[in-house]
């Protein structure tokens, strides 16, 4: 997920992102995005302090000939695809 000057788009400490998202990189293509919601703040495992780790969620919408939609979940400054809506 990239910003306009390409830069990877991260979540904050404080649950916010770092620049807007403009691209998303999937199956070896770059997909302009369209749309975006989120972050949503995620603490998985939080009972298990030898598990527990921070993430977050958000959807973003991409293409215009064929609009598809993603579930993106970020950790550790990467994100990762959870969902594809098509």
């Amino acid at each position: 997920l990239l910003d306009a000057d390409g830069k990877a788009v991260a979540v904050t400490g404080r649950g916010t992102l770092t620049g807007e998202p403009v691209t998303l990189r999937w199956g070896g293509r770059a997909h302009p995005v369209t749309a975006w919601a989120g972050p949503w703040p995620v603490d998985e495992r939080w009972w298990t302090a030898d598990e527990a780790r921070r993430a977050a969620r958000m959807h973003v919408a991409v293409g215009e000939d064929r609009p598809q939609a993603f579930l993106l979940i970020g950790h550790a400054g990467r994100w990762r695809v959870e969902g594809r809506y098509a």
